[in-house]
């Protein structure tokens, strides 16, 4: 695929009972998620699965894939607690290291942002592993949260 700079993806939800989409979609989680670090732990293909293949009780999670040309760019997943902290929904945002700076980790930013705005959610949460000695400003992660409204908190 050769680089495309202002190609809006289309943003759509995952299921996780298709292997090989999911499988491509775990690919691109994966590749953005340990990118750049040392020694990162991610969860498995195995946990994320069966996460998203059984309805847990105390939260609906939903993951999303942005695609442009049929091919995954960038992968979501959106966390909605469903007993208790009602307001709060839990953003895990990955974009694999060639498709960067091109938009779609904002495009599914605003993606979930909509689906959970549209179940009265109004605070965000999100992590981001920076690598030691590295300042939030130099950090692909961080820099992203940081224009998207999110703080740093310890």
């Amino acid at each position: 695929m050769s680089p495309q700079s202002h190609d809006r993806p289309l943003i759509r939800v995952m299921d996780p009972h298709d292997d090989d989409a999911f499988k491509a979609w775990y690919a691109a989680m994966h590749a953005g998620a340990t990118a750049g670090r040392e020694a990162p732990k991610v969860v498995t293909y195995e946990a994320v699965s069966a996460s998203l293949r059984t309805p847990a009780a105390r939260k609906q999670r939903m993951a999303y894939g942005a695609f442009v040309d049929g091919s995954i760019v960038g992968t979501a997943m959106l966390d909605l607690p469903l007993k208790d902290n009602r307001h709060l929904a839990e953003v895990d945002i990955n974009v694999p290291p060639a498709h960067r700076g091109r938009g779609y980790g904002t495009a599914l930013f605003g993606h979930v942002h909509a689906v959970a705005a549209g179940e009265r959610r109004t605070a965000f949460l999100a992590e981001v592993n920076v690598p030691a000695g590295l300042d939030l400003d130099q950090w692909p992660g961080s820099r992203f949260a940081l224009r998207h409204g999110f703080a740093s908190v310890s």
